[in-house]
């Protein structure tokens, strides 16, 4: 687990980095009869066969989506800037945070206003994925920061994101998340 954790950010299909504790796949249900354990698959992501089919998106659609994408960024916007705090986005240079980064970028003029955040784990693996970041933050032209997190912080950071929402994490990203949450608290703060 500690191998793919640190090649891939997360463990793959059951495991966990727990001993002897193992995680349910997705449409997967857990049954506990009488102390008796079972699982049984009740969906996959396979399409129903004799359920709707859809055209593919066409120019039309897609402006359409992004309108809606903006109009949702345009009211989160609102609602923090009348908090008063100001905001960022957590990019990882993937389509997702990119549209959200493109979205924010309308209503947010000054590319020194658009504050983009990311974690990187300090092993060799990880530097193709700062890569992308470095180069979606350039081009989408914002102020980006780096959180690094070392391979000996990582395993307290761990415990405390456990500690924390009291459940094993299914992934890196939780504890990372939680750290570079942590240093934008420190050294942002508003």
């Amino acid at each position: 687990a500690v191998v793919q954790h640190f090649l891939l950010r997360f463990v793959l299909g059951r495991h966990t980095f727990y001993k002897d504790i193992n995680r349910l796949l997705s449409g997967e249900l857990f049954l506990w009869n009488d102390g008796d354990i079972t699982t049984r698959v009740l969906r996959d992501y396979r399409p129903d066969p004799d359920g709707p089919s859809f055209d593919r998106a066409d120019a039309h659609a897609i402006g359409r989506l992004y309108e809606e994408i903006k109009s949702v960024m345009g009211a989160y916007i609102s609602d923090v800037e009348e908090t008063g705090y100001d905001f960022g986005n957590m990019i990882s240079g993937g389509v997702d945070s990119t549209i959200t980064q493109l979205a924010i970028n309308e209503y947010v003029p000054l590319p020194e206003q658009r504050k983009t955040f990311s974690y990187v784990m300090q092993t060799p693996e990880f530097d193709f994925e700062v890569e992308y970041v470095r180069e979606a933050s350039q081009l989408l032209n914002t102020a980006h920061t780096f959180f690094t997190i070392t391979s000996e912080a990582y395993p307290d950071l761990l415990a405390e994101t456990i500690e924390t929402i009291g459940y094993p994490t299914p992934n890196e990203a939780y504890a990372c998340k939680l750290g570079l949450a942590k240093f934008i608290e420190e050294n942002f703060p508003n």
